[in-house]
C-alpha cells in the first residue's frame, strides 16, 4: 500500500505488519481520521515540518492513514509562526493507485517534487482550482 506524505511516498506494504514492526504491538482498533490529523499535526508540529518528523513516526501516520480507508494522501503544513500543533494546516485526498506509483517512481529516480505533487495529486482533487 503506498500513502503520500508531504513530499514522500512511503509504501507500507501490509499496514498492520508495518505497524508492528515499529512497535506497535497493541491496537484494538485503528484511530479515527480526526486523530490521525492531530497525531500528523503533533509530528509537525514537534519537528517543525513533517519531513523532520523521525522515519518511524512518518511511516506510523501512514500506516494509521492506509488503515482508515479514507485518505491516502495528507499533507501537513507547519507555518513559522504556528504556536500550537492545531495551527498546522492539512488537507487529505485519495489518488488513484496509478497516480501514487507513478510518483514513487518520480521518487526513486529524484524527481518527485511539490510542483509534480500538486498537479497530481492536489490540482487533480474534483472541485479544485486549477
Amino acid at each position: 500500500m503506498l500513502i503520500l506524505l508531504n513530499q514522500e511516498v512511503i509504501d507500507v506494504g501490509d499496514p498492520m505488519e508495518s505497524l508492528r514492526a515499529c512497535g506497535v504491538t497493541d491496537m484494538r482498533a485503528p484511530p479515527s481520521i480526526a486523530k490521525i490529523v492531530s497525531l500528523g499535526q503533533d509530528a509537525a508540529f514537534a519537528a517543525g515540518s513533517l519531513e523532520n518528523a523521525h522515519v518511524g513516526i512518518r511511516r506510523t501516520l501512514a500506516c494509521f492513514l492506509g488503515l482508515s480507508g479514507e485518505a491516502n494522501c495528507a499533507l501537513f503544513l507547519c507555518p513559522p509562526k504556528a504556536r500550537s500543533p492545531r495551527d498546522v494546516a492539512v488537507r487529505l485526498a485519495f489518488a488513484p493507485l496509478t497516480t501514487l506509483v507513478f510518483l514513487l517512481s518520480a521518487q526513486e529516480g529524484g524527481n518527485l517534487n511539490s510542483g509534480l505533487i500538486n498537479q497530481q495529486v492536489w490540482l487533480a482533487q474534483p472541485g479544485a482550482a486549477a
